[in-house]
């Protein structure tokens, strides 16, 4: 295998993959990411710490030469790091490495760049708590940024419809948002009290109404998302959870779609992962215009660890 130290290149290799290209992250100094190729160029595998959770490696290209590159790569950076990938490829690499890896989940990874058509389906039913990133091997925690200081208050009062408006959340929202996700999404890697997070959006409940009958702004916070781990030309999605009490209205619709747009607007891509079998979530995130792809997570056990 060589190792790769130029980002263009790692997308060169693998046809600008957007996996590969997350786990990347333009490939900054100091941060301890690598990116190693085949001898022949036909797979191309990115060790990523501290990325969504987990020290990931992301894996493109052909099984026949995936699965000696993950080998040789796990020994040069650490069994920690966990191969994701397209799911048949990371579950034919577990085939060719049985007695090193097991296989962790099936879950999914959905993207959407800026020059895919904007006709968006009709709004589906609010997700239940649940985020672009569920389940054991799916949610984040990273090692740079925190919440983001710019931006104006959130959803702070009603839109022309007389809805609650969703927008950008400051650090000020930090114990709000906190309390949001212990209460309806306490298995979210990205939290105001972990790094990782770029800048969160938020939508809040309306206020009772004032004495001269005009709805009051700065009610309770009922529905959140994040941009977390995201990459120079990708923008990920995380951190997505509603209140209980306030499902069902499309309040998490309207944040996810605000924060998928910034991310269009920053990035040029959005991308998220999600369970299988988070079919609400699954329905929302198509209904913004995001693609589906079958991914697989594997990881060293207990008993190969010597």
């Amino acid at each position: 295998m060589r190792e790769i130290f130029d980002a263009a290149e790692v997308a060169g290799l693998c046809g600008g993959d957007a996996l590969i290209r997350w786990a990347a992250q333009g490939l900054p100094a100091g941060r301890g990411i690598r990116a190693f190729a085949a001898p022949d160029g036909s797979a191309v595998a990115v060790a990523s710490p501290a990325l969504s959770g987990h020290d990931r490696l992301a894996v493109h290209g052909e099984p026949r030469t995936a699965a000696p590159l993950v080998r040789d790569v796990l020994r040069a950076v650490g069994r920690s790091y966990r191969p994701i990938g397209g799911r048949e490829l990371i579950h034919a690499v577990h085939a060719a490495l049985p007695w090193q890896l097991q296989l962790a989940a099936n879950f999914g990874w959905m993207e959407r760049s800026r020059g895919r058509a904007d006709g968006l389906a009709p709004t589906g039913p609010d997700e239940a708590g649940g985020s672009g990133a569920t389940g054991r091997d799916e949610a984040g925690g990273s090692a740079w940024t925190g919440l983001d200081e710019a931006g104006g208050p959130a959803g702070t009062g009603p839109d022309e419809a007389g809805a609650p408006a969703p927008g950008r959340l400051t650090a000020a929202d930090g114990d709000e948002i906190a309390a949001l996700l212990d209460a309806a999404f306490p298995d979210s890697y990205a939290h105001p009290s972990r790094p990782g997070v770029q800048r969160w959006f938020g939508v809040r409940e309306r206020a009772p109404r004032a004495d001269d009958g005009r709805t009051a702004a700065g009610g309770p916070l009922v529905s959140v998302a994040a941009h977390a781990w995201c990459a120079p030309d990708l923008g990920c999605l995380a951190g997505v959870a509603t209140a209980a009490a306030a499902r069902g209205r499309g309040l998490g619709r309207a944040v996810c779609k605000v924060a998928v747009e910034d991310a269009l607007a920053r990035y040029g891509t959005v991308a998220l992962m999600v369970a299988d079998a988070n079919r609400a979530a699954l329905d929302l995130y198509r209904s913004l215009g995001l693609v589906h792809r079958p991914l697989a997570a594997a990881f060293f056990g207990a008993a190969t660890a010597g």
